[in-house]
This record gives structure tokens, sequence and C-alpha cells, in this order.
């Protein structure tokens, strides 16, 4: 019996061992040539079983990437924003059936519709800013919501709130402005006390262009195949619907405690991972793929591109973050997915 379970044991272990070699080779794969740079986690049941780093946090000074570099993770921010709506419910601050012009004076009448729940499931139906032509020197910033809102102003609503799901950067950046607004707080303040203080996730916070930021890694592109200094882009400007920075460990705290019900009720978790148009709950996209469940959102912001993704049944958490916009990321999270299902 005691040779039985050795043996298993002994297989177990090599079996493990090859998941995280097969692992490792798919990140390399994806590392030729600086198509991804930046750093993976992979953590089952509250344990991590793969972290890794890869390429360069600063190319001018060849200054490597490691697990505990901080990256800007664009729009998987947008979790984050959706979690502090859903707690502000529970606390009777307000409901995400609000119209937003209870907070926000001077909407046009063909913004009345808008609901908070609009905002947050891309449902409202406001045109996307990053897509505006003058987009390029409004994000040099720092963002003045009330022009922005009044450029918004001058495009008709795309669909009619609640009609269409269209992914909008707009609504979150709205949505930050309504936080600070009911909080008195500012939007980074606001997560930091209710978040990032209270859960440890010490590497987690709104960027700033200006503050000095130990182990945070420079933004890239690759036009041609060669790496380039990505444009710059004012930290101010994208709040809610994109400023954070973090760490493959910080987001594996954050998933850790959001799924286990340490930060929402479980109604308010079930509201915010339940698909609606376009897959998409609150910050979250939930989708099926390979027969499994999935919880996921990924992020670009200029010089960086990330994934997050949790699979509940087996509480399997991937975390991509890169320091150079490609579209790595997702896939890595596919294939690394697929090696920790046994795949």
């Amino acid at each position: 019996m005691r040779r039985l379970a050795l043996l298993l044991f002994a297989s177990v272990v090599t079996a493990f061992a090859q998941d995280v070699s097969r692992m490792d080779e798919a990140v390399q794969v994806q590392a030729k040539d600086h198509v991804f740079m930046g750093a993976v986690l992979v953590a089952r049941d509250g344990t991590v079983i793969f972290e890794t780093a890869c390429g360069l946090a600063n190319a001018e000074w060849e200054v490597p990437n490691a697990p505990d570099t901080r990256f800007r993770v664009g729009s998987v921010t947008k979790q984050f924003t959706a979690a502090a709506f859903l707690r502000l419910a529970e606390q009777g601050k307000l409901s995400l059936d609000d119209p937003a012009s209870r907070f926000v004076e001077g909407m046009p009448a063909a913004w009345a519709g808008i609901t908070l729940r609009h905002l947050l499931s891309h449902t409202s139906g406001i045109p996307e800013f990053s897509k505006l032509p003058d987009y390029a020197d409004r994000r040099r910033g720092p963002l003045e919501l009330g022009k922005s809102l009044a450029r918004l102003y001058e495009f008709p609503l795309e669909s009619a709130p609640g009609e269409k799901f269209s992914y909008s950067n707009s609504g979150y950046i709205l949505l930050s402005h309504i936080l600070e607004r009911v909080t008195g707080r500012t939007f980074g303040d606001h997560l930091r006390e209710e978040f990032f203080a209270p859960l440890g996730l010490t590497d987690t916070a709104v960027d700033s262009n200006g503050a000095i930021v130990p182990r945070r890694a420079a933004g890239y592109f690759r036009p041609q195949g060669k790496l380039t200094n990505a444009p710059f882009i004012n930290m101010d400007v994208p709040m809610g619907a994109g400023a954070l920075r973090s760490t493959v460990r910080d987001l594996w705290r954050w998933t850790d405690a959001l799924m286990g019900g340490q930060v929402l009720s479980a109604a308010s978790l079930a509201e915010m991972t339940t698909p609606g148009l376009g897959d998409y709950g609150l910050g979250l996209v939930i989708k099926e793929s390979q027969g499994r469940r999935i919880i996921e959102h990924g992020g670009s912001i200029e010089g960086f591109t990330a994934h997050l993704r949790y699979y509940p049944e087996t509480r399997v958490t991937i975390v991509v973050l890169a320091n150079v916009n490609s579209p790595a990321p997702p896939k890595l999270a596919d294939a690394l997915g697929a090696i920790a299902h046994g795949g």
C-alpha cells in the first residue's frame, strides 16, 4: 500500500512538472522577438502553480521584467469600478437603476433614460470617446470632464439605452465622476480605502504620470517588429475605464477575494457575473469555452495589454500582464487555461 501511494505521488509530481514545463514553453513561444514581454501567473485552489516573467521592463536600460513588476492593466480596471458601485448599492447609497442624470447636471434629453446599470454593462449608447477624431490630442489630458462630456453631447447616442451592447470607455469615465460625487473621495482614494488596503493589494493603485513608482514597467509598441516607446497618455484620462497599475500577484489575490465572497455579497457577485448583452455582466465578460464557464476581462492602454481570467468550477486563475501592445495575452490565457485543465 505504501509503495502504491508513493507511485501515485510520483505520478502526480511528474504530471505537475510536465504542466509547468508546457506552460513555460507556451510563454516562450509568445516571447520570441518581443511579441510578448511581461509577467504571467497561474493559480489553482488558492495556490500559485506557475509564475514567470520575460522581456524587458525598460528596453533602454535593459532592465528585465520580474513577477513583481508593476504594469498598467487597462480595462481590467473596469471590474474594480463595477465592484465599487455594487458595494455602494449594498450600502443603500445609490441604486444601479438610478438615472445618471441624478448625479450629473446638464445632460441632453436623449440621455435621460441612461442608468448606472446601462453604463456598467456598456448598453448606454454613449459614443466611445477614444474613437473621436480629436482623441490623440485629448489623451494628453488632463481630463476636463465638463468639456469631454460637452464634446460627447455633440454626437447622437449610438442606440437607445438598454437596446444594444457597445463597448464604451466613455461610460466608465462617467462612472468615475459619479463615484466621486457620491463618496466625496477621489476615485483612487475610494478604491484604496475600500479594496486595496483591506485586501493587502499593496502594488495596485491608480497610476500617475508624475509619481516615482518602483518596479513600474515602461510601455512599448512594436510596429514592423521593432520596439518603440508608446505614445503618451495622461493617466488622469482613463480613470475607472482603465487607469490602474498592478502586478500578477495582486490581481490573483483580488480575484480570489472577489470570487470568494470577500468583496461583495453573494447576490451582488451573482449580479456582477450574470451575462447580459454581449456576454457582458458588470465589469466582466462571462462566457463558455470548451464546456467551461469563464469569467474574464482584457485590457489595453498605450504600451500595455492585459488579460485576467477565472474558471469558477475549478478555481483556476490566469493573469497575463504585458508592457507591449500585443495580441499575446488572450492567446496565452487560452493556452495556459488548456494546460491547467489537462489539455
